[in-house]
C-alpha cells in the first residue's frame, strides 16, 4: 500500500523523473517537519513548452481561484514554496492524511474539487507545496473540451458556492459575504459578455439549492488558529492578484507604447534610407550629366564623320559604326584575316 497518491488529468504528458523529483521533495519536506499534505507538479503549455500553466493555485477572499504563473516565461517559479492549493491535474498527496480529511467530494465532479481538498487539509493544520522540479505538460481542457462552454461555465459557478458553503466557518462567512457577493457579481458580468450570463447564473442557483447536500467540515476549536491563518491568506492572495493584474495591464500598456514609438522609429529610417539612395542617386545623375552629354556629342560626331567618308548605312549602328568599306584588294585581305 502506497504511502503517497499521485493525481493526473487525462492530457498531461510526463518527463522521464516527474514523479521522482516530487517524491523527494515529500519525502524532504516531512524530514524537516514541514507538515505537507500535498505537492504540486510544475504544469508546462503543451504547445508552447517556453511558457508556464500552472504554478500552483490560489483562493482569494472574492471566491475566484487563480493559477500562480500562468503564462509566465518558464525560468519563473524555480523555487519550491508555499500554497493554497495543489492542482489536481498533477499532484502528488499523502495517504495518511487522505484518511484523516477524506478524499476528492464526488459532488463536485469537476472543477474545484482540488481547491476544496487542499482547503480542508489547511483547516486540519497541513500545508500544500509547488514543486518546480516535477515538470508536467498540460493540453488544459481536456475534457470540457474549450475554455469557456455551458457545462465549464455551470459546474464552476455551482462548485465555487459550494466551496465557501462547505468550508468557511461562520464568522468568516460574515466578513466575507460582501467580497463573495462582489466576486459572484464581477464573475456574471464577465460571463454576461462571453455569453454565459445565464448560465453562470443557473450555476449560482443550482448551488445554493444543493448546498444542504453536502458534508461542511466540522468546526473543532483546536483549528481556531488555522482559520486564521486561512483568512489572511485569502486576504494577500487578493492583494496581489490586484496587484498583479495591474501590474501586467501597465507592462502590457508600456509595451504597447514602445511598440508603437519603434514603429514610427523604423518608418522614419526607412524614409531616411530612401531620401539617402535616392540623393546618392541624384547627385550621381547630375555629377555625370557633362559625361553623358560629351559622350552623345561624341558618337554623333563620329556618325557624321563616317557618313562623309563613304560608310554603307548597314554599318551605321552603335556597335558597327567603327567598321568603314575597304576600298582595295589588300584592304579586303586584312579584313579577312582579322575575322577568320
Amino acid at each position: 500500500k502506497s504511502e503517497y497518491i499521485y493525481s493526473l488529468n487525462n492530457d498531461v504528458e510526463l518527463e522521464k523523473n516527474t514523479v521522482e523529483m516530487i517524491v523527494r521533495d515529500m519525502d524532504d519536506s516531512i524530514e524537516m517537519g514541514e507538515n505537507p499534505f500535498s505537492f504540486s507538479s510544475k504544469m508546462i503549455q503543451f504547445n508552447n513548452r517556453d511558457l508556464i500553466d500552472d504554478a500552483g493555485d490560489e483562493y482569494t477572499i472574492l471566491g475566484w481561484t487563480r493559477k500562480a504563473g500562468d503564462g509566465k516565461p518558464l525560468g519563473k517559479y524555480g523555487e519550491k514554496r508555499e500554497i493554497f492549493s495543489s492542482c489536481g491535474g498533477a499532484a502528488l498527496y499523502r495517504r495518511s492524511v487522505l484518511d484523516e480529511i477524506g478524499m476528492f467530494d464526488d459532488n463536485f465532479f469537476a472543477y474545484l474539487e482540488d481547491i476544496d481538498l487542499s482547503y480542508r487539509a489547511q483547516i486540519n493544520g497541513y500545508k500544500n507545496f509547488f514543486s518546480p522540479r516535477s515538470i508536467v505538460y498540460h493540453k488544459g481542457s481536456g475534457t470540457s473540451g474549450s475554455r469557456y462552454n455551458e457545462f465549464k461555465v455551470r459546474i464552476s459557478a455551482r462548485n465555487n458556492l459550494w466551496l465557501a458553503y462547505k468550508n468557511l466557518v461562520l464568522p468568516q462567512k460574515i466578513l466575507n459575504f460582501i467580497f463573495l457577493f462582489i466576486g459572484f457579481f464581477i464573475k456574471y458580468v464577465f460571463f454576461l459578455r462571453k455569453g454565459f450570463g445565464h448560465v453562470y447564473l443557473d450555476g449560482l442557483k443550482e448551488g445554493f439549492k444543493t448546498r444542504k447536500n453536502l458534508d461542511r467540515v466540522e468546526f473543532k476549536r483546536a483549528n481556531w488558529k488555522n482559520y486564521f491563518k486561512i483568512e489572511w491568506k485569502l486576504i494577500k492572495n487578493t492583494i496581489e492578484a490586484t496587484v498583479n493584474k495591474r501590474r501586467n495591464e501597465v507592462t502590457k500598456s508600456f509595451d504597447s507604447e514602445i511598440q508603437k514609438e519603434k514603429n514610427k522609429l523604423n518608418d522614419i529610417k526607412s524614409k531616411k534610407n530612401k531620401v539617402k539612395k535616392k540623393g546618392v542617386r541624384d547627385r550621381i545623375d547630375k555629377e555625370t550629366l557633362s559625361l553623358k552629354e560629351a559622350n552623345r556629342t561624341l558618337h554623333s560626331e563620329i556618325r557624321t564623320a563616317l557618313g562623309h567618308s563613304g560608310v554603307p548605312t548597314y554599318c551605321d549602328s552603335s556597335w558597327f559604326y567603327t567598321l568603314y568599306m575597304p576600298s582595295g584588294m589588300k584592304e579586303i585581305l586584312i579584313l579577312m584575316a582579322l575575322f577568320f
